[in-house]
């Protein structure tokens, strides 16, 4: 049911929305709190007793600590073109302009710590199957100027139309997450606050390492009902179940839906987008010749049920859609995608059970179990095979002895073993990818060769990924060339120890137009190693190759091999180069041998 922006029951309907998203998401949440648990190596739970071990083999969370450390040891390279003709007239000047975008979004990339938050992304890929990223403006970054961020988003914390099936096709998304009331009024400081705290639904929370890993879904709470701030209470607050809180919780929903629009197509059309101005008169089936329909996003906030905000898209954002984007290790034609954990699981607990019995039994061998005649019934005595427990039976030849445990059958090591196989084989992370040398003597090449053609499950990820970032960048740079409206400086440290720098105009990324000035308008792509050599060693001996060729500089060389200022080492060797009169010169014989 999609919501209309002027309906009078606007806060019931889209309560109702986020209800049936929470209730379609409810399968996936035991599943993910299961996949957590597997991953931080939680698998047995608290109903095992004491004198059976608790072994567990970390042989998931390795697994994917390799695949996201795969994923993201090729920096990202992005690539801005301007949405102009290349043999127009002002090509060069938007070109221009935008260098300066892709040049002042790699500072923010690098200054912002966007890795950190890419890792977590990634992370949530693996472990539930889907990540989120969130484009936004935060006002008080770079003393006051503000800055476009990139955000990291809890899986636990979104909930998406049940009736999409792709990304595309959405029709609204809600983050819904139970937050302070200072937060509350540091995010939106001119709204006045009437202190209800009506709690629209019970919210998910994700497990953790402080709350402890729970089997049930997210950390429910207790009560629903007005609460008075500031009072001590134990009912509705937002810690786990019975913990007194100084200050109840404020349930933040925030909504993302679109709606059909009526909008004007403008004719002429310019050649480079449509010009479509949007109308708020009701939608008339009998449309002149000119007119048609568009979908419109909006934004609504809700703090209990008192609306905070509620917007055009286009008025808070650049762009007439939704700041969220998702990543899935693997599309599947699925909105919510398929994680690793749930192949590897199963395989874990088997492990972990294995191993467990095999040092049971190690227990029971060093401490036995001791069998001791005397009288009574045993007949209802529980015996309980625990080690140095002391068993009394009825033994007509008096036989005492110490109960020997079975004998480990060869069988069990190579069930681990063929299962630990499984888990290589299912993740195509096997033991020469994460870093172990094979026996025998094999040349460098060929290793390089083995580790790459082993890596094709990982390009297929690198691709998505590389899409992600495409599509994030994207609502990043754009938030970035129309708020980035008054002059600043802009400056980073390259990879290479290199110190530039940039000084931004006001609006410096608006262009001219016949409307007067807009934010450019351009094209993005971004290459994260989904091309090249995943292998470091193999890029830099194919680096070396292509400078014994002559294709490449001495600069290029050290910067694949990561040396530091590799750019003033690179001048030197230029230099030493010409006052010997060498520069020019092809490489010497042995490097030539390379080719």
């Amino acid at each position: 049911m999609p919501l209309d922006p002027n309906s009078a029951n606007l806060v019931n309907e889209a309560l109702m929305l986020f209800n049936q998203a929470k209730e379609f998401r409810k399968p996936l949440i035991r599943k993910w709190v299961r996949n957590y648990n597997i991953v931080h190596n939680r698998t047995w739970g608290s109903g095992r007793a004491s004198y059976h071990p608790q072994t567990e083999i970390p042989e998931v969370r390795p697994i994917l600590l390799s695949l996201v450390a795969w994923e993201m040891d090729t920096p990202p390279v992005y690539d801005f073109m301007p949405y102009a003709p290349p043999d127009s007239v002002m090509y060069d000047y938007y070109d221009e302009i935008a260098d300066d975008l892709k040049f002042a979004y790699e500072a923010t990339w690098n200054n912002n710590d966007y890795e950190v938050e890419v890792q977590q992304i990634l992370m949530d890929g693996e472990t539930y199957g889907i990540g989120y990223g969130k484009n936004e403006w935060e006002a008080t970054l770079t003393d006051g100027l503000g800055e476009v961020m990139m955000r990291h988003k809890d899986p636990f914390t979104i909930y998406l139309d049940p009736d999409a099936t792709s990304w595309k096709d959405i029709k609204f998304i809600c983050e819904a997450r139970v937050i302070s009331t200072d937060e509350l009024r540091r995010r939106f400081p001119k709204f006045r606050y009437d202190g209800s705290l009506t709690w629209a639904s019970q919210m998910d929370e994700s497990p953790n390492q402080v709350t402890g890993f729970t089997t049930n879904p997210g950390n429910i709470r207790n009560n629903p009902a007005i609460l008075t701030p500031g009072v001590v209470t134990s009912m509705g607050g937002p810690g786990p179940i019975g913990k007194q809180v100084i200050e109840a919780g404020v349930s933040y929903i925030e909504i993302w839906y679109r709606s059909l629009a009526k909008a004007r197509v403008e004719l002429p059309l310019p050649t480079d987008t449509l010009a479509l101005s949007p109308n708020e008169d009701d939608i008339d089936v009998d449309d002149p010749p000119g007119q048609g329909y568009m979908d419109e996003w909006y934004c609504l906030v809700l703090a209990g049920s008192q609306v905070i905000m509620h917007k055009k898209a286009r008025d808070i954002f650049p762009f007439n859609r939704h700041p969220y984007e998702r990543y899935v290790p693997t599309e599947e034609g699925e909105l919510y995608g398929y994680s690793l954990v749930e192949e590897l699981g199963p395989l874990q607990l088997s492990i972990n059970r294995l191993i467990s019995s095999m040092e049971h039994n190690l227990w029971l061998a060093g401490n036995p179990i001791f069998v001791g005649s005397g009288k009574g019934d045993l007949g209802r005595t529980t015996i309980y095979n625990k080690p140095g427990e002391r068993i009394t039976v009825q033994d007509p030849n008096n036989d005492v002895r110490w109960m020997d445990p079975p004998t480990i059958a060869p069988q069990h090591l190579q069930t681990v073993q063929f299962l630990v196989g499984e888990m290589e084989r299912i993740s195509g992370m096997s033991a020469i990818v994460r870093g172990f040398s094979p026996t025998g003597r094999n040349a460098q090449g060929v290793l390089d060769s083995v580790q790459d053609s082993a890596f094709v499950r990982v390009r297929a990820r690198l691709r998505n990924f590389e899409r992600f970032l495409r599509q994030m960048g994207y609502l990043n740079a754009a938030t970035m060339a129309e708020f980035y409206d008054v002059p600043r400086f802009v400056g980073r440290v390259g990879n290479d120890g290199q110190k530039m720098g940039r000084v931004l105009k006001s609006q410096h990324f608006y262009l001219p137009t016949k409307q007067g000035k807009e934010p450019m308008r351009f094209m993005l792509n971004v290459v994260s190693g989904a091309t090249q050599s995943i292998s470091r060693q193999a890029r830099v001996e194919d680096m070396k190759e292509a400078y014994a060729m002559g294709i490449v500089d001495e600069h290029s060389v050290l910067e694949v091999m990561g040396i530091p200022d590799s750019k003033k080492i690179a001048d030197r060797v230029v230099q030493q180069k010409a006052m010997a009169g060498t520069l020019g010169e092809p490489p010497t014989q042995r490097a030539a041998d390379r080719r």
